[in-house]
């Protein structure tokens, strides 16, 4: 089943599933990331491959 989240695009690799980003968490709080205080890119997650993806179309493999 695949869900939105949001992640960091740098090197922590912080991840925040949409509740937590609609409760305030929207970017990156890793003091030591190079991307501190910037916005988290919201990206598709599919549970079933493990896999993050930014449309449909560049993962529709499969039900999910």
């Amino acid at each position: 089943m695949s869900e939105i989240r949001y992640i960091c695009t740098g090197p922590c690799g912080t991840e925040v599933t949409e509740d937590q980003f609609l409760a305030g968490q929207s970017t990156c709080e890793d003091e030591t990331c190079d991307q501190y205080g910037e916005p988290l890119e919201k990206v598709m997650y599919c549970g079933a491959c493990d896999v993050y993806y930014k449309r449909e179309a560049e993962h529709a493999g499969h039900e999910g």
